[in-house]
């Protein structure tokens, strides 16, 4: 489990389409070999590229509502899973934090309702 909503998760597609957008940006391809060639100082200043990134597929949504072009891969959503029971042996640890809203940009609240809107369009539209 992770902070957020547990259906913030990527499928591959989405993943498939930050690799390449960065890789892109980076002038590699887009294979681990490749980026692990690259020094951290280039990946951290690539981030501010994938920026409105559209991750919306054909069948899915952007799971974080154009909030970050990075996040888990997973097959299914957390809340799904746990809805599934899957993982019920283990203990879960909850807590709270003073740092994870700084990685967000500083216009946060427009974009999440900018993109609200686009996902509302959307659904509306069918997608």
């Amino acid at each position: 489990m992770q902070s957020g909503s547990g259906l913030g998760a990527f499928y591959e597609e989405q993943a498939a389409r930050v690799a390449h957008a960065a890789a892109g940006a980076l002038g590699i391809e887009p294979i681990v070999t490749d980026f692990a060639r690259v020094p951290d100082e280039q990946l951290v200043d690539v981030v501010p590229k994938l920026d409105g990134l559209d991750l919306r597929t054909g069948t899915r949504f952007d799971t974080l509502l154009g909030l970050s072009a990075f996040s888990l891969v997973l097959d299914r959503q957390l809340a799904e899973a746990v809805a599934a029971r899957a993982g019920a042996a283990v203990a879960l640890v909850v807590g709270t934090n003073t740092e994870e809203g700084n990685r967000y940009p500083p216009d946060l609240h427009r974009r999440v309702r900018l993109a609200i809107l686009r996902a509302i369009r959307s659904a509306e539209r069918g997608w």
